[in-house]
């Protein structure tokens, strides 16, 4: 099972500070951008393979990401003013 992580961040929000070590990823991938306003981790899930995920859903403030690997799975809540350059931005971080 993933070693999970509290994060601690300015633009960190929300009361789940537990990240997984694909949620660690995306944070780690986004935090400094200029257009990132806020990030709010979410519940940590199991995943039904130990598969890497990395799914992208649009919402009215950003981004919603699902990011999970190694049998968790966490959903990260991205509010940003440019969608396409945090998209592209935790592509770029995402192992292959």
């Amino acid at each position: 099972m993933a070693k999970n992580r509290r994060q601690s961040h300015p633009k960190m929000g929300g009361q789940h500070t537990t990240t997984v070590t694909a949620g660690e990823i995306v944070i780690k991938a986004i935090r400094d951008l200029a257009c990132v306003t806020k990030f709010v981790p979410s519940f940590i899930t199991n995943s039904r393979s130990g598969k890497k995920i990395l799914k992208f859903f649009e919402i009215p403030a950003g981004l919603k990401v699902k990011a999970g690997a190694e049998g968790e799975c966490q959903m990260i809540y991205i509010y940003t003013t440019d969608r396409e350059k945090t998209k592209a931005t935790i592509l770029e971080n995402w192992p292959a």
